[in-house]
């Protein structure tokens, strides 16, 4: 006897391990260039594979806590489109440097420097 729907989860399986990779970088894409192309938006780096979607306000780790983009690529991408002024591009050491100097720390405490 033939079970359809055991064969279209196997069959759905096979097909995501092949093309799941090439479905997410292009989402991905489509986010970046949404936010206003694939440049950092303060230095204008233009390497994708260090270009990041941040929170111009902060607030990312509040939002995933929440659960708002939690399933992934998609989720986040539906985001994005519900709330286009709440997002920025930027290079990876932009980002880091944005959240050492407005101080967005996931955990909420303060960080301490100490002098060697």
């Amino acid at each position: 006897m033939f079970d359809k729907k055991a064969y279209d989860k196997i069959y759905m399986r096979k097909w995501w391990k092949k093309n799941g990779k090439l479905v997410r970088r292009n989402l991905r894409f489509k986010i970046l260039d949404f936010l206003g192309g694939r440049r950092c938006k303060k230095c204008g780096f233009s390497d994708f594979r260090a270009l990041q979607v941040d929170h111009i306000n902060g607030g990312g780790c509040r939002d995933l806590k929440q659960g708002l983009y939690k399933h992934g690529v998609w989720a986040l991408y539906a985001f994005v489109k519900k709330h286009p002024g709440k997002f920025q591009v930027l290079c990876a050491n932009c980002n880091w440097i944005k959240r050492w100097e407005n101080k967005e720390f996931s955990d909420g405490k303060k960080l301490v420097i100490h002098k060697v």
